[in-house]
């Protein structure tokens, strides 16, 4: 197994493999996709896993600003045997070696993102719009330390 940086020849089988998804998450592909037509986006932080040949595994980060600090959000992500560690592991490397000082998680499925060492973001004091009382699917994992001193507030997207 390797993983390694996403390549354009990938592109179409990442978009294909986050399309086989169930029917309620089918619109990830199209979402990886839009992510890449991004004027922030950086392919260092898209990677895939590669096993005899085959793309099994796909995961990416995208930029977002909270109160005014461009940061990390996690992006779509898949293995074919749903072990995830060792993509998360290669995009908090490439994110910390980017620059940044954290990145966010917000939970769509059955993934657990403090299984990968994240923590609720209602700790942190910073939301979702919307949901200013904290949210129970938001996540944060710092890859500097200290940096969500004095970090708070809403989380704005900044895609589009």
């Amino acid at each position: 197994m390797e993983i390694r940086g996403i390549q354009p020849a990938d592109r179409v089988v990442v978009d294909n493999l986050l399309e086989t998804l169930d029917d309620s998450k089918k619109h990830l592909g199209q979402e990886a996709a839009k992510l890449r037509q991004d004027k922030n986006y950086l392919p260092i932080l898209e990677v895939v896993e590669e096993e005899n040949n085959q793309l099994t595994g796909t995961a990416s980060l995208h930029e977002i600003t909270l109160n005014d600090i461009v940061c990390l959000m996690v992006g779509p992500i898949r293995q074919i045997d749903d072990e995830l560690t060792p993509l998360v592991s290669e995009l908090k490397k490439r994110a910390l070696e980017s620059g940044y000082r954290f990145i966010i998680w917000q939970q769509f499925d059955e993934v657990d993102p403090t299984d990968f060492g994240f923590k609720p973001a209602v700790n942190y004091d910073f939301y979702l719009p919307g949901q200013e009382d904290g949210t129970e699917n938001l996540y944060v994992y710092q890859l500097v330390k200290d940096s969500l001193d004095d970090v708070f507030g809403e989380v704005e997207f900044t895609t589009e």
